[in-house]
């Protein structure tokens, strides 16, 4: 929705041809990630977080015109961090661009046929920059102004227009300069996506600050997540111990949440084991993937029960 405040004539205004200034297909970095100052909005277990960077973005915004600039991902892209046929769950836009009267701007941001406005400010608004990650769980309202010091800040129109659809495909950013005698430049811009994924077969686990790889190889990726009585969400932290073995922290370092580990059993019954303790009543979901193939296993524990021992010995029929 556009802001009302701006006149009638100004947003039937034709704006000037586009053709020199669009970027097309930029080139584009994936990559796949628990934790990033862009954040996906519901870290949950199951889920991948994919950020999408768009590299050698950098461009000017003409005056009285519009800058369009598109990426594309493919699912080459996705098989390169170990996922393919990501659905989108929900996603956070972050913006840097400088501007000599950000009231002249309007910014959006298509997938597909859906286009979604990200930020219509006041006319009025005389900031210099954008500085922000849009959200559709920020805490300011949308087109305040200024938006600078990486504030979370709602949409124009929500993102979550975009859930559901696959994340392959093009993007693209368009920055409209509706007023005459001001211009800028686009610095950079990215998105993390909440995705649903089929992990890919034969990719071995990644370690990362929020995932465990265990077994020969690195075969079994484990994560976990928690919500509080209180309400508080998370992912937790892995630490390895052993090759099998490992743990998990949600508040601090010094106080472990859960242990397990992933045993080759292939030579007593044919089954990879998983055994998991856990020293909180929290709720917790812990996952575990055999990367080989894609099979997943998830074990829960209640909110405000003791976390039961795991024992489980026919975890697996993936040997060998």
């Amino acid at each position: 929705m556009l802001a009302p405040c701006l006149a009638a004539g100004l947003l039937s205004a034709p704006l000037a041809s586009a053709a020199d200034v669009s970027l097309s297909l930029a080139n584009v970095t994936v990559s796949r990630a628990a934790v990033d100052d862009v954040t996906c909005s519901s870290p949950q277990i199951g889920n991948s977080c994919i950020v999408v960077t768009c590299e050698g973005c950098e461009q000017a915004i003409p005056d009285e015109d519009e800058l369009v600039q598109s990426i594309e991902i493919t699912e080459q892209d996705l098989e390169g961090v170990g996922v393919r046929d990501c659905t989108i769950n929900s996603l956070n836009f972050a913006l840097e661009l400088a501007h000599t009267y950000v009231g002249d701007l309007r910014v959006s941001l298509a997938h597909g046929a859906t286009e979604v406005f990200l930020y219509d400010p006041p006319a009025s608004c005389d900031a210099d920059m954008i500085d922000a990650i849009f959200s559709d769980q920020g805490t300011a309202a949308p087109n305040t102004c200024p938006a600078t010091g990486g504030v979370a800040l709602m949409p124009d129109e929500p993102l979550s227009a975009l859930n559901g659809t696959m994340l392959v495909g093009d993007w693209t950013l368009t920055v409209a300069d509706l007023l005459p005698q001001d211009t800028g430049m686009v610095n950079g811009w990215r998105f993390a996506v909440d995705t649903t994924c089929t992990p890919t077969s034969g990719s071995a686990c990644t370690p990362g600050p929020n995932v465990l790889c265990l077994g020969a190889g690195n075969r079994f990726r484990v994560e976990t997540a928690f919500e509080t009585r209180t309400g508080l969400t998370g992912v937790g932290t892995g630490v390895e111990l052993t090759t099998d073995t490992g743990y998990f922290w949600f508040f601090n370092d010094t106080n472990v949440e859960a242990v397990v580990k992933v045993l080759n059993g292939c030579g007593i019954n044919n089954r990879y084991w998983v055994f998991a303790g856990g020293l909180t009543d929290v709720e917790t979901l812990l996952r575990v993937t055999d990367t080989q193939n894609g099979t997943v296993k998830m074990y829960f524990n209640p909110q405000q029960t003791p976390f039961q021992p795991i024992q489980d010995t026919s975890a697996f029929a993936t040997c060998p």
